[in-house]
């Protein structure tokens, strides 16, 4: 167990978050990223999202959950 991934959000403007994500490797990072316009590498991406910051973090964590779920090794 332990940490698998880590996400930093900053509220730019009243529209506008940047987040920065941080893999262990099993989730991708860039292809999370990807997802909100934004890109990188499989350990360390970013990406600027058009929304405000409590819209932002729910869309990123929701996809962050998916993309953890289907990283795990199923059982």
């Amino acid at each position: 167990a332990g940490l698998e991934l880590a996400i930093l959000f900053k509220e730019v403007s009243g529209d506008l978050t940047k987040i920065s994500v941080r893999s262990r490797g099993a989730v991708d990072a860039a292809a999370l990223c990807a997802s909100f316009g934004g890109g990188g590498h499989i350990r360390a991406a970013g990406a600027e999202i058009d929304k405000p910051m409590d819209v932002a973090v729910k869309f990123v964590l929701a996809a962050a959950k998916e993309a953890i779920l289907a990283a795990s090794p199923r059982s």
